[in-house]
């Protein structure tokens, strides 16, 4: 994957944190069939797995600090964001992806051409600093949560280990997954359709 991750500016990528900038969109099916499948990175002395599902989230594995986030295409360069920005990694002749140090490897063949216009996900990432102010005056930080489906979908996280959920409607940026005190961490859990989603003729939800 010769992906520039510029948000990465040292030799250790944290993990691969797909810098979906707030995925609002699946990946372009021409360059996104580069790219969709299992990743192996190493950086340095830090490695991980990181799963592109076609509907633009980025799935990290294998290392402790791994940061979900999302990602897009243009061409042979791919942007991942998460939290901390967006890297770029660009596809070399060999198959690889790179930027700088980095590189990431294909585990197994390329997926044969599917109909991603048939599936839709959510894109999360980065952060948005809201009116909201928790306990001794910090401002809170929200994660930034939309969907590629064209229906609203139920979508579960984690604020350190108190569970919450929040409904993310299309065309619609949510902002609700937030913090209230410095320290603490948001991670997005599972999400599924409304009830009754997806009607027919409407994209299914990525696996």
């Amino acid at each position: 994957m010769l992906l520039v991750v510029r948000i990465f500016k040292t030799t250790v990528l944290p993990i691969l944190l797909l810098s979906a900038t707030c995925a609002t969109a699946s990946p372009p099916p021409d360059c996104g069939k580069r790219f969709i499948g299992v990743w192996r990175h190493q950086g340095g002395f830090i490695s991980n797995t990181e799963k592109l599902e076609p509907g633009g989230r980025a799935v990290c594995s294998d290392n402790v600090a791994c940061m979900q986030g999302s990602w897009t295409c243009r061409g042979n360069e791919l942007y991942y964001t998460t939290s901390m920005g967006t890297s770029t990694y660009v596809l070399q002749p060999d198959g690889t992806m790179r930027y700088g140090n980095n590189i990431a490897t294909r585990v197994g063949q390329m997926p044969k051409d599917k109909p991603v216009h048939n599936i839709c996900g959510i894109g999360y990432g980065g952060s948005v600093r809201t009116m909201c102010v928790g306990p001794g005056g910090n401002s809170c930080e929200c994660m930034r949560i939309s969907t590629t489906c064209p229906y609203p979908v139920s979508v579960t996280f984690f604020v350190d280990k108190f569970k919450r959920g929040t409904d993310v409607y299309p065309g619609k940026e949510n902002t609700s997954a937030c913090t209230t005190r410095v320290g603490q961490r948001v991670r997005i859990s599972t999400w599924k359709p409304f009830a009754g989603f997806p009607k027919r003729g409407q994209p299914a939800p990525e696996k």
